[in-house]
């Protein structure tokens, strides 16, 4: 594993602020689902490093694998600005 919520964190705050000024958004996870406790706190503590970062200045979500939905798995997080949903390329009508 490469990482975990101390070094997630502290990868997040350094890529918001270096990005702060791009017009970007950030979407994490990158086709995985959470599968454990340790799964969901390293998303968790990315995306708040990407908050105190960036100031907050750009969208976030997360992409899971398909098919699915980022509401399955962090639909009241306070840092979800949009759900994203993966329709598995076409798998599904």
């Amino acid at each position: 594993m490469i990482f975990h919520p101390d070094n997630a964190r502290r990868f997040g705050e350094w890529l918001g602020q270096r990005y702060r000024e791009h017009a970007i958004i950030w979407i994490l996870g990158g086709d995985r689902n959470i599968e454990s406790d340790q799964d969901r706190a390293v998303i968790e503590a990315m995306a708040h490093g990407l908050r105190a970062g960036d100031g907050g200045r750009h969208l976030l979500t997360y992409h899971p694998r398909g098919p699915g939905r980022s509401s399955d798995y962090f639909h009241q997080a306070d840092w979800l600005d949009l759900n994203m949903n993966q329709s598995s390329h076409g798998a599904r009508p």
